[in-house]
This record gives structure tokens, C-alpha cells and sequence, in this order.
């Protein structure tokens, strides 16, 4: 009975010195875990951007849509999606086959939106789908009410009765904070080329307090009943174009639907 208890005793007392081992060793280790990830739950900076103001674009000779002069700042999460539509859409084919569809792409939603995309879908006379394309914007954002130039190019295409149009606008990126530099135009009259075509000349005048750089002159021709005729671009040959400068641009134009009569300007650039 003696030899018994006391067995006992020696399991119970062995037993008890692993634990307080294994306190000693294994306690600093599980307080060191706690406090670093205490550590990091309360010092773990965020990722989530910081608000700025968007400025748009304001150009007398510009002549933006209403409302697109006036200050924009996006929203961390909208609320609302955007919106847009493809407007004064022209069929312009070249000599080869293909068929550029050409128009202006307006931001009619109440945020800004990134660079708008429309898909193109060409129908037969059933209603079934016999090409697709789709087509970039000219600028790389719109605020509301601001439009720009867009154009699709389907190569190759078949004979179509009609054609689909399909936009999703996304609101603009939070830490896309690019403001246009105020640069205004002067341009002359639309003249045919000795040959082919036609060409547009003008000058650009930097009137921002910045350098400018990537300018480029869109220009949008149209019919005399507004209809559109073609679409051309340029980059300016001056790598930056800086506070207080012009510079002097040509667009060629090579397709035509109709004979132009008029023409709408837009140009585009970045702060440098």
C-alpha cells in the first residue's frame, strides 16, 4: 500500500513539472505571437486611396457640353453607374474593304467615367450577327456632360442591313487624378489635297501655367446637314509644348462619307 501511494505521488509530481516546462518554454512565444499580430491589426496601413479633386478641361475654344467646366470629385465607392451613349454615328469606307464607323461617345451620367469602349455588332437583314468590333475614345476620361471623338473599325466587312451598339461607361479610376491643360485652337477652313482627301490647319496655344505633353488635335467633319463625314487625328511635332507656346498641326483626311462643310475640334494632352 505504501509502494502504491507513493507511485502515485511521483506520477502526479512528474506530471505537473512537464506543465510547468512547458509553461516556461511555450508562454513568451504565444505573448510574442499576440503582440505582433496585435501589432498588426493596429498598424497595418490602408490601401484604400485618398480623395482628389478631378478638374475638367475649360477652353474657349472648346466649346465643351454644359456642365463639363465644373469641378468633379469621384467618389471612393459610386454609388451610381456611369452612363454614356454613341451619337452621330457615320459609315466611312475606305478603298479596301473596309468600313470605319465614326461619332462621338457623351458622357449623360453624373460621374466621370475612364476611357470609353463601344462594341460594335454589323446585322443581316434576319437580325444575325455577321461581324463585331469595338473602338477606343479619344480621350481618357469624360466628366459629365464632356464628349470626345470615337471611332470602330471593322476590317474586312460583310454586307450588313444594320448595326448594334453596345456601351458599358465605368466610372473612373479614384487614383486617376490627370487634369487636362487648358490649350485652346484656331483653325482654318477645310481645303481638298492636290490629289485624294482633304486637310485641316490650325495652331494650338498652351494657356496653362504647365508644360503639356502627348497633345494631339482631334477633328470630327460633318456634312452641311450635320451628318458624319470622317474622323482624323494628329500629335504635334514638339515632344512638350510648354506655358505660353503654339504650335502649328495639319490632319489629313483620307476616307470620306459626303463632302465636309463643317468640322468640330477637340484636342487632347496631359500636365507634365
Amino acid at each position: 500500500m505504501y509502494i502504491s501511494i507513493m507511485q502515485e505521488k511521483t506520477q502526479e509530481k512528474s506530471s505537473t513539472s512537464v506543465v510547468t516546462r512547458f509553461g516556461e518554454l511555450f508562454l513568451p512565444i504565444i505573448m510574442l505571437t499576440y503582440s505582433i499580430g496585435m501589432g498588426i491589426l493596429v498598424f497595418w496601413p490602408s490601401n484604400e486611396p485618398e480623395q482628389s479633386n478631378v478638374q475638367s478641361i475649360s477652353d474657349e475654344n472648346y466649346k465643351p457640353a454644359p456642365g463639363s467646366n465644373t469641378p468633379y470629385t469621384p467618389s471612393k465607392t459610386p454609388r451610381i453607374p456611369g452612363k454614356g451613349e454613341f451619337i452621330n454615328i457615320g459609315a466611312v469606307p475606305d478603298s479596301i474593304g473596309n468600313i470605319y464607323f465614326v461619332g462621338l461617345f457623351k458622357n449623360t451620367g453624373e460621374i466621370a467615367i475612364r476611357k470609353p469602349r463601344v462594341d460594335l455588332s454589323l446585322l443581316d437583314e434576319a437580325g444575325n450577327e455577321v461581324a463585331t468590333a469595338f473602338g477606343y475614345g479619344s480621350f481618357d476620361y469624360l466628366n459629365p456632360g464632356e464628349e470626345c471623338p470615337l471611332q470602330v473599325l471593322v476590317s474586312k466587312a460583310p454586307a450588313y442591313k444594320k448595326i448594334k451598339i453596345k456601351t458599358k461607361p465605368e466610372p473612373r479610376y479614384n487614383f486617376d487624378t490627370k487634369v487636362r491643360p487648358k490649350i485652346t485652337i484656331k483653325a482654318g477652313k477645310v481645303t481638298k489635297r492636290q490629289y485624294s482627301g482633304y486637310e485641316l490647319s490650325g495652331q494650338l496655344t498652351n494657356e496653362d501655367t504647365e508644360s503639356a505633353v502627348f497633345v494631339s488635335t482631334i477633328a470630327l467633319l460633318l456634312t452641311k446637314d450635320g451628318k458624319t463625314a470622317g474622323m482624323g487625328y494628329t500629335y504635334i511635332k514638339e515632344k512638350e509644348l510648354g506655358a505660353g507656346q503654339t504650335a502649328n498641326f495639319t490632319i489629313n483626311f483620307y476616307s470620306m462619307n459626303g463632302t465636309p462643310e463643317k468640322y468640330k475640334l477637340y484636342v487632347n494632352a496631359q500636365k507634365k
